[in-house]
């Protein structure tokens, strides 16, 4: 039975066993993101922001990140502070007056805390974050403001708080289609307008075309720049198209300027 030296093999040495799937704790990875910043996954601190596809961060580091551009490319969304919402959010540690390095979120209609079980979500159009069991049971699947402030809200303001990949991965996918259509209207309206001003510089050089080949118009656009830009009135009276009144004395000299121009 011995190989070498009188050793006897085991069951493991001669017989491949599968290898034992790693069990991933989903629990602990959605408590962990209920309770970290997304970003420098430190406890929240007040304020804290959310972005569309509902990621917590705490502003400071948030900020920091964007300005020194070192954001990972899981939060490429992420291009300048309007991408996120500052969230109106109620700690428990405001709660009890006790401060602790874990301030979970707490909903402040059904006081249940955020712990990755239990779904949150933000209204995007004014940030109160509250518990989904709160927003179904209060709006009865009418949604028209919030239900925390009062302000005016749409069904399609809810951002679900820390989503699963998939979800995620869905919502990414629809931002991007959005941001698509955005510089697809965007570039339309610049093609439009250009072809207005280009239409516009055509009339305009046309006009001027007309105008030089045309005497009768130039003499005229001549004479009201002469005008417009004469100083003493006999100039004006001598330019001018209109022959004043009387004939006496005092418009002999002018008289015959005023016939010759007509």
């Amino acid at each position: 039975m011995g190989n070498d030296g009188g050793s006897i093999p085991g069951r493991r040495e001669l017989v491949k066993e599968k290898k034992q799937e790693r069990r991933v704790d989903w629990r602990a990875i959605a408590r962990t993101r209920a309770l970290y910043c997304a970003l420098s996954k430190e406890a929240f601190r007040k304020p804290l922001m959310v972005c569309r596809l509902g990621n917590l961060f705490n502003k400071a580091a948030i900020v920091s990140a964007l300005v020194e551009k070192k954001l990972p490319k899981c939060f490429a969304h992420i291009r300048s502070l309007k991408d996120l919402r500052e969230a109106k959010v109620l700690l428990k540690s405001e709660i009890t007056g006790r401060p602790t390095e874990e301030s979970p979120i707490v909903c402040p209609l059904t006081q249940t805390e955020y712990d990755g079980v239990h779904k949150f979500c933000m209204m995007w159009n004014c940030g109160c974050i509250i518990s989904e069991r709160a927003l179904k049971e209060l709006s009865k699947g009418k949604m028209t403001k919030c239900i925390n402030c009062g302000k005016a809200c749409l069904q399609s303001d809810v951002i679900t708080l820390n989503p699963s990949k998939e979800e995620q991965d869905k919502l990414r996918a629809s931002l991007a289609n959005k941001e698509r259509s955005r510089k697809g209207a965007c570039e339309e309206k610049k093609l439009v307008l250009g072809g207005a001003r280009k239409d516009l510089e055509e009339e305009k050089a046309q006009r001027n075309g007309q105008e030089k080949s045309d005497p009768k118009l130039l003499i005229k656009k001549l004479k009201e720049e002469i005008i417009a830009s004469a100083k003493p009135d006999s100039l004006k009276v001598i330019l001018s198209d209109k022959i004043p009144q009387g004939s006496g004395k005092d418009d002999f000299m002018t008289r015959c300027a005023h016939r010759g121009l007509h």
